[in-house]
């Protein structure tokens, strides 16, 4: 079993949303290619070497550190490459790998055109991209467990003559994590899970047709999204499958599980069919005496709404992520960070709740 140290006092159930605004873009990476081409070249150092005839190569240079993918973190990248005139496909999903430092390597090698050349690159490899017509890009990308960061990276119209080629990488998804605590003294909180539900599952992002540039609204990115489906989904934001969680005052912060989403607009918080549905953060938990050691909630007279359905003698309390979140949505590139504090029973959505409680903002870089 885990436990969170301490305690404190009691009162009601928290949840307190703390929203990091993001919309600049941060993993930035030089791209040159010089012609004649040959053998992979770079410095060790933070900044490329300038282009060198006769040599080809890939270097990053490294801007601020964040927790998610940075220029320090992410190990490949594919490109595509369109050259004037007729928009000629030079390169398609080529796989630039680093190796080194400050050194990248990719095959076959390509020569500049005389022309215009339009890039487009995404991060991590192996994305279901649909990059043929220069005039219609996207791709396609199911949310999976929620562990995946995507980025994507446009520069239009480079030349050979721009010597090193700045792709910058814009996050397309929304980061989401979360902290649970307790302010009972005398109860034991036990948490087996912590959820978010009815969130989207699958999408199309549209690459743009334009240069991604630093400070590139999260907004803009967020509409290049098509989202296909909302209902039936769960990502465990933590979920001890042979144990639990014991909570206590000071707060414990899960890692390791889903932590990257579709940045969607919430469905309502409701009841339907005997279900809890709508875009909520899902806890599963129980309540102990710590002196008898008897189990004080779910019990016999708990309404069906607050059990876990797929946990046997677990309940559940369901936090409105429409509610709870500013704009009721998650935007791309911003990190939405859920302080959820545990305080009693829960109760079904519409009655008097454990879910009145307050929502704080601030804003820092992810």
């Amino acid at each position: 079993m885990k436990t969170s140290p301490t305690r404190i006092s009691k009162t009601k159930h928290t949840l307190t949303s703390v929203y990091t605004a993001r919309h600049d873009i941060t993993a930035i990476l030089i791209f040159a290619m010089v012609l004649p081409l040959g053998s992979t070249s770079c410095s060790d150092k933070d900044e490329p070497a300038p282009p060198v005839k006769g040599e080809s190569f890939i270097a990053f240079t490294n801007p601020e550190t964040r927790e998610a993918v940075t220029t320090q973190s992410i190990r490949e990248f594919e490109v595509w490459a369109f050259a004037d005139p007729y928009n000629k496909k030079i390169m398609s999903g080529i796989d630039v790998r680093r190796t080194g430092l400050n050194s990248w390597s990719y095959s076959p090698v390509t020569q500049w055109p005389d022309g215009e050349v339009d890039f487009y690159a995404v991060s991590p490899v192996g994305m279901n991209v649909d990059i043929n017509l220069p005039y219609s890009h996207s791709l396609q990308f199911p949310a999976g467990d929620g562990t995946t960061d995507l980025l994507v990276s446009v520069k239009m119209n480079a030349r050979q003559s721009d010597g090193h080629i700045r792709l910058n990488f814009c996050h397309t998804l929304a980061r989401v994590t979360t902290e649970i605590s307790t302010p009972l003294t005398d109860t034991e909180v036990r948490v087996k899970r912590i959820s978010v539900v009815d969130v989207g599952t699958d999408g199309r992002y549209n690459i743009p047709l334009s240069t991604t540039v630093k400070d590139d609204p999260s907004d803009e990115v967020t509409a290049a999204w098509e989202i296909w489906n909302m209902s039936g989904s769960r990502f465990n934001l933590f979920f001890d499958e042979s144990s639990h969680l014991t909570v206590s005052s000071e707060p414990y912060w899960p890692e390791g599980k889903a932590e990257f989403f579709l940045p969607v607009r919430f469905n309502p918080l409701g009841t339907d069919g005997g279900y809890v549905n709508g875009s909520a953060i899902e806890v599963a938990y129980q309540l102990y005496d710590k002196a008898t050691g008897t189990q004080l909630w779910p019990k016999g007279t708990t309404h069906p709404f607050m059990l876990a359905k797929d946990l046997p003698g677990w309940g559940a309390v369901y936090f409105s992520l429409l509610d709870k979140t500013p704009d009721g949505r998650w935007y791309a590139g911003r990190e939405y960070h859920y302080k959820i504090s545990i305080n009693g029973e829960a109760t079904p959505p519409g009655a008097r709740s454990i879910d009145e409680n307050f929502v704080t903002v601030t804003t820092s870089t992810y």
